[in-house]
């Protein structure tokens, strides 16, 4: 479904008692699951636009329910500028130093085709991931950079559209003071 969709089941869920709504990642994102976020300021269009969303949030708030995202953080997409950026410019590029990568130049990953039978061989890879998945390069949350820009995200989430929360997506490999960061400009924002 989409936003819409949840939106014209909200009745239905506050009679079932529902209390809280949580949606995995509606960020701009080349896959249907869309944990490679290519944009996440934008609302992927597969699932609305920013009016739905708002939209969303306040009818869920009139009937008690909350609303949370998913905090996809560890890692990004492989169209993303910040990504394409790095595969165009190696060492010279500005985000060069938000990913992990350990060695220049940088390789464009080769789609493979596993229906021949194709092997991906993720030795190949010079640069960290998320699971090995070649289209989701890890990023570096230590980076003063790359922190500001992830808290740039949940504050812009919060204060734009009042969402109530966020599910932190593969938690354990994201720095952990960048969660106690992440933690406090959430709280400053919304107590709750």
């Amino acid at each position: 479904g989409d936003l819409q969709g949840v939106i014209d089941h909200l009745d239905y869920l506050e009679d079932l008692g529902i209390t809280g709504i949580y949606l995995t990642p509606i960020f701009k994102a080349d896959t249907n699951h869309k944990y490679d976020t290519s944009d996440y300021m934008t609302i992927d269009p597969a699932f609305g636009n920013p009016k739905i969303l708002k939209k969303l949030v306040n009818e869920a708030h009139a009937r008690g329910i909350r609303v949370m995202l998913d905090a996809v953080f560890n890692h990004i997409g492989y169209t993303s500028k910040q990504w394409q950026d790095v595969l165009a410019n190696q060492e010279d590029s500005i985000y060069s130093d938000w990913f992990y990568i350990q060695e220049f130049p940088v390789k464009a990953f080769e789609a493979v085709d596993y229906s021949s039978g194709e092997q991906f061989d993720r030795h190949q890879l010079t640069y960290q991931t998320f699971a090995f998945e070649p289209h989701m390069p890890k990023l570096n949350t230590s980076n003063p950079q790359v922190k500001d820009y992830l808290l740039g995200v949940a504050r812009h989430y919060i204060q734009t559209y009042d969402i109530d929360g966020w599910r932190l997506d593969v938690a354990n490999e994201v720095d952990h003071q960048f969660w106690k960061d992440f933690h406090r400009t959430c709280i400053n924002l919304k107590a709750d």
